[in-house]
C-alpha cells in the first residue's frame, strides 16, 4: 500500500434463515506518516449508540 491509498474493511454477518445480514464498513486512508486513518471512525456502530440516535 502507498500513501493516499484508500481501502475498505467490510466485515459482515449473514443469517440466511432469518433473511437478515449486516455489513460494517470502514474506509481507511494510508498516510505518508503515522498510522492509517479511519474515515468512518466517528460513525456509531454499536447497537446502543444507534438506538440512542434513533430515540433522539
Amino acid at each position: 500500500m502507498e500513501a493516499n491509498n484508500v481501502f475498505t474493511v467490510e466485515p459482515g454477518i449473514y443469517l440466511p434463515k432469518e433473511g437478515f445480514g449486516i455489513r460494517l464498513e470502514d474506509d481507511v486512508v494510508i498516510q505518508e506518516h503515522g498510522t492509517p486513518f479511519n474515515l468512518m471512525g466517528n460513525i456509531p456502530i454499536e447497537a446502543e449508540e444507534i438506538e440512542d440516535l434513533m430515540q433522539n
